[in-house]
Order: C-alpha cells, then sequence, then structure tokens
C-alpha cells in the first residue's frame, strides 16, 4: 500500500457504524466498526469490481446476520490513492451497494490520522498548531517551574510533532519541515525562558535533553523496529526464523 512508488496502486478504505439488539438484556446495542476495505491494482476498473463485489457480499453478511448498517457521510468513505499525475486523470470510483452509492473523497482521517489521497503529508503537518497552546501557557508562565514548564510542553505540545509521525512526516515538503520546526522553536523559548528573536541552537536542546522534529521522527521509527524484531517476532518465532543474537557473543547457529 504505501511502498512501489514506480507502479500504479490503488487503494480504498471503508468505515461504517452499526447495532444489533440483544434477546437477553432487550437492549439495542451500538457500535463504530472500522472495517477496511484494501485494493490494488493497476486498473481502476478492476479495483472497482473487486470492490463493488467484496463491499457488498460484507453488507450481505452483516444483513443476515441482523446487523444494521449505517451508510453515513462521516461513516462510509473511499479513496483514491496514487501520484498526483494519475490521480487527477482517475475517474471517479462507482461504488453502490443496492441503490446507495459510497461517495469519494479527497482525504480521510483513520485513527487520528489524515491521509490524503497523495500520501503527502501535507494534512497532518498543517495540523501541528500550537500557537493557542502556547499563549495559554505564556499567560500562566509565572505560576510554573522549569520542570512543570517541561512537563506541560511533553504533555500539550510534543505529542503533536510525534502521533504517527512515521506514516506522514517521511513525505512531506521541505516548507512544510521547516515550519515544523519553527513551532518547536517557539516551544523551546518557553521551556528556556528565552526572547521571542533568541536563535534556537544545538546546546539549547542538548540542556533539555530534547531532539529536533527530524530527529525525534528517527528516533520513533528506531524504537518501533526494534521493539518488532525484539519483541514481536521473538513471540511469534522463538528465534527459529530470526535467531536472535548479542553483541557480546557468537551465536554458533549463524555459522
Amino acid at each position: 500500500m504505501w511502498s512501489a512508488s514506480r507502479f500504479y496502486i490503488r487503494t480504498f478504505a471503508f468505515s461504517f457504524g452499526c447495532k444489533w439488539y440483544s434477546p437477553i438484556s432487550g437492549m439495542w446495542t451500538f457500535v463504530i466498526c472500522i472495517i477496511c476495505l484494501i485494493l490494488q491494482h493497476k486498473s481502476i476498473e478492476a479495483i472497482e469490481k473487486k470492490l463493488n463485489e467484496d463491499f457488498s457480499n460484507l453488507c450481505d453478511w452483516f444483513v443476515d446476520n441482523k446487523l444494521s448498517i449505517h451508510f453515513g457521510k462521516e461513516k462510509t468513505k473511499t479513496i483514491l490513492f496514487g501520484r498526483k499525475y494519475k490521480i487527477k486523470k482517475a475517474r471517479p470510483l462507482n461504488i453502490i451497494y443496492g441503490d446507495i452509492s459510497i461517495k469519494q473523497y479527497d482525504k480521510v482521517t483513520y485513527l487520528g490520522c489524515i491521509l490524503d489521497n497523495t500520501l503527502s503529508g501535507e494534512w497532518m503537518a498543517l495540523h501541528v498548531k500550537v500557537n493557542a497552546r502556547l499563549k495559554f501557557l505564556y499567560r500562566r508562565r509565572k505560576f510554573l517551574t522549569n520542570p512543570l514548564r517541561r512537563l506541560l510542553c511533553n504533555a500539550m505540545i510534543q505529542p503533536f510533532f510525534d502521533y504517527a509521525s512515521s506514516v506522514w512526516y517521511p513525505n512531506i515538503n521541505v516548507n512544510l519541515s521547516k515550519r515544523l520546526q519553527t513551532a518547536q522553536n517557539k516551544c523551546m523559548r518557553f521551556r528556556l525562558d528565552l526572547g521571542q528573536r533568541e536563535t534556537i541552537r544545538v546546546e539549547h536542546f542538548n540542556k533539555i535533553n530534547w531532539l529536533k522534529v527530524d530527529e525525534r521522527f528517527a528516533q520513533s521509527v528506531l524504537a518501533s523496529v526494534f521493539n518488532f524484531f525484539w519483541f514481536t517476532l521473538s513471540r511469534l518465532y522463538e528465534g527459529n526464523v530470526f535467531p536472535r543474537w548479542s553483541t557480546w557473543s557468537w551465536n554458533k547457529a549463524l555459522l
């Protein structure tokens, strides 16, 4: 879905809500079910045909099991991912179930992450707005100690830079990258009680043990890879597929 940039890839996602009746409690229960149908192909026609079949089968299964589906505009969506010049040439999708037509969007929000049809990461970068929260903290800075300032910045501002950064940050352009770093510099000035025109240097980051935006992204990716390799894989394969070794010892099984 995210790689193979030289191929013509199309991906689609759906989400909807449902409710069912419990004969034991005698009450209706409403649940938001997030179900994604993801397909990829070089041909839009092939994707559209297969997606209509899978979506119809899914809806029929809900009906057969006495589950109610609500096709709201904010619940069920389609989106077409691809390169910008191919997205412009592509025709809209025609996804239909009965007399209901599913609308296609240029961007969707999935688990708090805004995905546009080119996966540019632009909307997530523009979503990082720290000025309002910094103004709130500046109005109360005389009551805040240095440790408390650090705590509030980590809790209220830094998550904007970190959330799902491995998805959107690698794709943003230089201007957006500079804009994110400028926003973090404002937070640094509040944290260190510096002037508005003070230049943020490396020693400032070292003083409070913070990383720049691009370094935080790199750290997040490396931590995810480390956790996946040493914990997830080790539990699944127990070293049979990917043997574990230590930098302090020699694993003869690898020879």
